[in-house]
């Protein structure tokens, strides 16, 4: 598998662009207040996405999935997902539908949080586990995995 299908955002990325040309392909009528309010989830996904990050960065740890993590990160927006990062790139996806009219694209969410829960969280959570054993059980004992 090449570099960049290796990586979320890439994934991420297409899902974006495939949902928008679906909802051009085949619109569907969203009304504007909805259109509005699809500015809550992207911007709150905005913000998680951000403050995750910055909670990674501050304990120096690389935030990106295929490179070997140095600490496990559980405060923050870590201690109400284990995933806040794709929790908030899900926020984005559906916000930026909505905002864009793109309801058919909403139905590519739940294909993308797929993509994430069977590919990508299962070999990072291992990952996790051969590097910090109990800890890493402790915290995904306690820490639910999406919300």
């Amino acid at each position: 598998m090449g570099r960049l299908a290796r990586l979320p955002k890439f994934w991420m990325a297409l899902a974006a662009l495939a949902g928008l040309l679906l909802g051009h392909a085949l619109p569907v009528a969203i009304s504007t207040p909805l259109r509005w309010l699809g500015l809550v989830p992207l911007l709150a996904g905005l913000a998680l996405l951000i403050a995750a990050a910055q909670r990674m960065r501050r304990a120096g740890t690389t935030v990106m999935p295929d490179r070997a993590v140095s600490h496990l990160v559980t405060g923050g927006a870590f201690s109400l997902s284990r995933n806040p990062i794709y929790l908030g790139d899900t926020l984005i996806l559906t916000g930026l539908f909505l905002c864009s009219g793109s309801a058919t694209g909403l139905l590519l969410v739940p294909v993308f949080v797929w993509l994430i829960s069977h590919y990508f969280i299962p070999k990072e959570e291992a990952a996790l586990r051969v590097a910090f054993g109990a800890d890493f059980n402790t915290y995904a004992h306690r820490v639910r995995r999406w919300l």
